[in-house]
């Protein structure tokens, strides 16, 4: 019998992580189905796992709840789960999960365990996507507006065209598998697994999260206007017909940003600056709990 270790993130969907443990706990407790199954819970990943070999890590949070469990998860090798308690929710959208609590908890019992890639971003891991430049700015906004990140998945669309009146582009040399390219101008870059980002933004809506590819998104050489005229279409995957914006995908990915560091994000967590990355694809690295055919 799999027994479920609940990380709780007290602080995801502006506390309503901790509404969704209170629901949790009177399921298990009311429900005969659930009466039977062995859990424990913490509110940090740092927090001692019970070494049982069919322990499940389910994340009890958004994407950045799922970001720092699945650390623990890639690095013991222990299936995920996730009941879905945060603001965009792009992994288990781009993975299957169902939103419901009930139809959540279910899968996490009883589902099968599959295999999905995962980027190895210098020492740390991604499991949906990472971006710099325009991208990671506003989530760094974000993260600092407490009032704005209240407004739940309309953040991203309120703080962009403020962050954009300041930024800057920038330039970077780009290495896939090995084959050189040069960008003068740049706005944003993601490298991805998953196909939505930022709450439904379908920013690399081809990608495949078990193909053993990393998907990459450049915007380049736009107006600020133009990227404002640009965004909307982002949330239909209807800016990859734009001649500005281009496409890459590949096993092993380095980028060196010219002039300046620039901040980044791992699965809308805040990261640090960087001069260099190297992304390296992990084939099957994140066992993940999911009803979905991936």
């Amino acid at each position: 019998m799999r027994r479920l270790h609940f990380i709780v993130n007290p602080a995801a969907g502006r506390g309503r992580s901790l509404k969704t443990w209170s629901k949790i706990e009177a399921y298990l407790k009311q429900h005969e189905r659930f009466r039977a199954v062995p859990y424990t819970v913490a509110y940090d990943v740092q927090d001692e796992i019970p070494a049982d070999d069919d322990t499940v890590l389910v994340a009890v949070g958004g994407d950045g709840t799922v970001h720092r469990v699945a650390q623990v998860s890639i690095a013991q090798n222990r299936p995920l789960a996730v009941i879905p308690a945060g603001t965009g929710n792009d992994f288990v959208r781009n993975v299957g999960i169902p939103t419901s609590l009930d139809a959540a908890l279910l899968t996490a019992m009883s589902q099968p365990i599959r295999r999905l890639d995962v980027l190895q971003v210098n020492d740390g891991w991604t499991v949906n996507a990472c971006g710099f430049g325009l991208d990671a700015d506003v989530v760094h906004h974000v993260e600092q507006s407490p009032k704005v990140k209240r407004l739940g998945r309309l953040a991203y669309g309120i703080i962009m065209p403020k962050t954009l009146y300041h930024y800057r582009p920038f330039a970077m040399e780009l290495v896939v598998d090995g084959q050189s390219f040069a960008f003068h101008h740049v706005s944003l870059v993601v490298l991805s697994n998953g196909r939505s980002i930022g709450g439904g933004m379908q920013i690399t809506p081809h990608a495949v999260m078990n193909d053993g590819r990393c998907d990459i998104c450049i915007v380049s050489d736009l107006t600020k206007f133009s990227l404002l005229r640009l965004f909307p279409s982002v949330y239909r995957g209807q800016h990859i017909r734009h001649p500005a914006v281009t496409f890459f995908q590949g096993q092993e990915v380095r980028i060196h940003f010219r002039n300046t560091a620039r901040r980044s994000e791992f699965d809308g967590e805040v990261g640090r600056t960087y001069e260099e990355i190297t992304a390296t694809v992990q084939p099957g690295g994140l066992r993940v709990i999911t009803p979905a055919e991936l």
